[in-house]
């Protein structure tokens, strides 16, 4: 966490969340990535358009769940806008890690607390948003 996580696209991307220091969140199936707030960034979960099968105890039932990566405790968070749309990068690091041509986010330190609170919400978060607007 807060070490290079840089992405490369493997999987065609359904969508990403962002979460902000606020408590705030924003996706791609509300806003692009440009229009995101630049400020404040906690977290980016990249959902991929492929699924997998899993048991979710809680819910009684086998359900599918699109694969994905999630950055989160770094200083910069980016997006590398791809040729073939579906197929941007996402990854996070310091500034030396931020690629050329890279539309970059800037993360920012929290307390404890509050920063574990926004972590645990990341990783229960499985819901992808439902589609990826076109680039801005």
């Amino acid at each position: 966490m807060g070490q290079d996580q840089a992405a490369k696209a493997v999987r065609p991307v359904r969508g990403w969340r962002c979460y902000y220091a606020d408590g705030s969140t924003a996706d791609s199936e509300k806003t692009t990535w440009l229009e995101a707030p630049v400020l404040g960034l906690q977290a980016v979960v990249v959902f991929s358009e492929d699924e997998y099968t899993i048991y979710r105890p809680e819910l009684g039932k086998f359900v599918l769940e699109p694969y994905r990566q999630v950055f989160v405790g770094a200083d910069y968070y980016w997006r590398v806008p791809a040729k073939d749309p579906g197929w941007d990068a996402y990854g996070a690091g310091q500034a030396p890690d931020v690629p050329p041509g890279a539309d970059v986010k800037v993360g920012t330190l929290l307390a404890s607390d509050d920063f574990d609170k926004i972590s645990n919400t990341v990783q229960l978060d499985f819901g992808a948003p439902a589609a990826t607007p076109a680039p801005a």
